[in-house]
């Protein structure tokens, strides 16, 4: 999945998005990769990256559905955050 380019939006950037993926809980092997590009004229640059294994997208299940299982965009449904390599911070949930 890819959003629209945010122009100027600097280092107060806040995106809301929702994205729909299937999940194999059973498959140890595979992750979830992230990435966070400033976009180019010509290209884009990697700002951030985080990978998130299948243990991880578990527990995050597992806190979505203690809340009911609906999102709401308010920081109370955002709990978890990783930290973007090399630098930033992403909050993600899941239901």
């Amino acid at each position: 999945m890819r959003t629209r380019v945010h122009n100027n939006a600097g280092s107060d950037c806040i995106l809301k998005e929702s994205v729909q993926l299937n999940f194999d809980e059973d498959d140890e092997e595979e992750k979830l990769f992230l990435f966070v590009q400033n976009q180019k004229v010509m290209g884009a640059q990697e700002l951030g990256r985080v990978e998130i294994g299948s243990d991880k997208m578990k527990q995050l299940l597992k806190d979505g559905q203690r809340r009911g299982g609906n999102i709401q965009w308010t920081d109370a449904s955002f709990t978890t955050s990783f930290q973007l390599i090399p630098r930033g911070q992403i909050w993600v949930t899941a239901v």
